[in-house]
């Protein structure tokens, strides 16, 4: 009886253990430089209004495309501001979705609420960075006749949903010095996309910077800094999101 106690004891040790190294690991991630308040309250181009279920960064003038952004793994929604700012000012409706414990795994689906709360938006177009890149590739996926247009940064498809017929844009951008994602997946990625895709390496980016939260543990050390490699990606997007206007 007692020896049952004892191992009754050890297993409830362990799975508060593995309850508090969970709870602990979910609610840890990277979070978006301090730069990124202070530019985001004196933006004179663009209005941003910070939602419950996502961000919304919206031009002077009416744009009838939107592009929804799904952020990477573990990082704070706000660190891509910067970013998709660059984005906005050239006159298109962006939305970086807030995913449930920074991870879009848990919502794939996260564009479909802001489709549904923005019918004036004619033509939608999705990217992500890193795992967010996977999960709007998802979504694209199963809904073609809703997306327009995909990006990808630092980030692949997943091998089982190939879009290698589909008439959706599609562009892949990565860091040369990017150390996180795996370089020859994205590369081999040309197999499971349009062959009309768009390739871009990005000379002396690295991955973490298409966000602004700081180094991202085992990244490259970048030769440009972030918002060079944030300009660059932007540049891409715009004209990814012109062909589809």
């Amino acid at each position: 009886m007692k020896k049952k106690k004892n191992i009754l004891i050890v297993l409830t040790i362990i799975l508060v253990l593995i309850l508090t190294s969970a709870v602990i690991y979910l609610n840890t991630y990277y979070k978006a430089d301090e730069s990124v308040e202070v530019m985001a309250s004196k933006q004179p181009t663009i209005t941003i209004i910070d939602k419950d279920k996502y961000i919304e960064l919206l031009p002077r003038e009416k744009s009838d495309v939107g592009f929804i952004f799904y952020p990477g793994g573990k990082v704070d929604e706000k660190a891509y501001i910067k970013f998709m700012q660059k984005i906005a000012d050239k006159g298109f409706n962006v939305y970086i979705a807030k995913m449930p414990f920074k991870l879009a795994v848990f919502n794939s689906n996260a564009a479909n609420q802001i489709i549904k709360d923005n019918k004036d938006i004619n033509t939608w177009a999705i990217g992500g960075h890193s795992l967010g890149g996977v999960m709007a590739e998802s979504f694209a996926y199963s809904n073609q006749d809703k997306i327009k247009a995909l990006a990808f940064y630092g980030s692949y498809p997943l091998s089982d949903k190939s879009l290698k017929e589909s008439h959706i844009k599609v562009i892949s951008l990565w860091g040369s010095e990017d150390k996180v994602a795996d370089l020859d997946k994205i590369k081999a990625s040309k197999d499971d996309l349009p062959d009309t895709t768009v390739f871009k390496e990005i000379d002396g980016g690295n991955h973490g910077g298409f966000g602004s939260y700081g180094h991202q543990k085992g990244d490259g050390e970048a030769i440009i800094d972030n918002n060079q490699q944030q300009a660059i990606a932007a540049e891409a997007t715009v004209n990814m999101l012109k062909d589809i206007k």
